[in-house]
């Protein structure tokens, strides 16, 4: 067992916090608390797992407020279903940490000061924050994400690099209307753009929207963004897309469109399963100072 390298556990985590200390090689954990009585909402702590790269923490309710200390070398951190956590700490120590991702915190208010290298931020289901950091500070982040996150007040991201104006289209050819949004495209760090939306179709898992961007001279990106499908509802999302991944050049003015089907792949071919109407859209520019 000194060579343990992946653990998943569903217990009372402070009854076996001894034993999962033991296991010094761990790199992945997941750990699932069943706990049915509130003992003692006083923290814990994991900083002892000092090879742990990746960490889920599944119902810890009965932490109270908090989440367990966490190794200094983490990657990864998965919050899910921590019911009491009403303020997400202070990050910004974890010097690795690549990826978080924040699921059914329904309590969750606020979240803290996150690391400036931090790739990866997913927050679904948190229908009580309000508040996030200047994300604009995150000069690493390729994937960014919102999901039924109600009653948010504001990415954050600074007002200054933002050049936006917005006009309803149509696109004879296919005969579905679209959101555009035409900016100067003066930065090669990438984009975050916000889409409000309401779709109905077929299937609801996989689904994708589309955002064809296409600049002066006609070069063309065309970026699938995963959405949620939940027929009636107004829904929204925030996806990053990094300048690598763009075929455009600074200065250039670029226009972001937005068809109006839901698709899936299959193989290599995008197979039409629903529609999708864009009610509101922005784009913010990511500095090139986090290529």
């Amino acid at each position: 067992m000194k060579k343990l390298k992946t653990l998943q556990l569903s217990c009372n985590v402070r009854l076996c916090l001894p034993m999962i200390l033991c296991f010094s090689s761990l790199e992945r954990l997941t750990l699932t608390d069943e706990e049915q009585i509130l003992s003692s909402a006083k923290p814990f702590s994991l900083s002892k797992l000092f090879n742990l790269r990746s960490l889920e923490l599944v119902n810890f309710t009965n932490l109270g407020s908090s989440i367990p200390e966490l190794p200094f070398n983490l990657e990864e951190l998965c919050v899910v279903s921590h019911n009491s956590l009403e303020t997400l700490p202070d990050l910004s120590s974890l010097k690795k940490l690549k990826k978080l991702n924040i699921w059914g915190c329904i309590n969750l208010q606020s979240i803290s000061l996150l690391p400036s290298h931090l790739r990866s931020l997913r927050v679904e289901e948190c229908t009580s924050l309000q508040d996030v950091p200047d994300l604009s500070m995150l000069k690493e982040l390729e994937d960014l994400r919102f999901t039924q996150c109600y009653n948010l007040k504001s990415t954050s991201l600074k007002q200054s690099s933002l050049q936006v104006s917005c006009c309803w289209s149509h696109n004879d050819a296919q005969s579905h209307f679209y959101k555009s949004i035409h900016i100067l495209f003066t930065k090669q760090g990438g984009l975050a753009l916000w889409v409000v939306y309401t779709c109905k179709a077929v299937y609801k898992d996989s689904v994708k929207i589309r955002a064809v961007i296409t600049n002066n001279t006609r070069s063309i990106t065309d970026y699938p963004i995963y959405v949620e499908c939940e027929v009636g509802e107004t829904q929204s999302r925030v996806e990053c897309i990094p300048g690598k991944k763009l075929s455009m050049r600074s200065g250039d003015r670029i226009k972001v469109s937005f068809p109006g089907f839901l698709y899936y792949r299959y193989d290599k071919f995008k197979v039409p399963i629903g529609e999708v109407k864009v009610k509101m859209c922005g784009v913010h520019l990511i500095p090139s100072t986090s290529v």
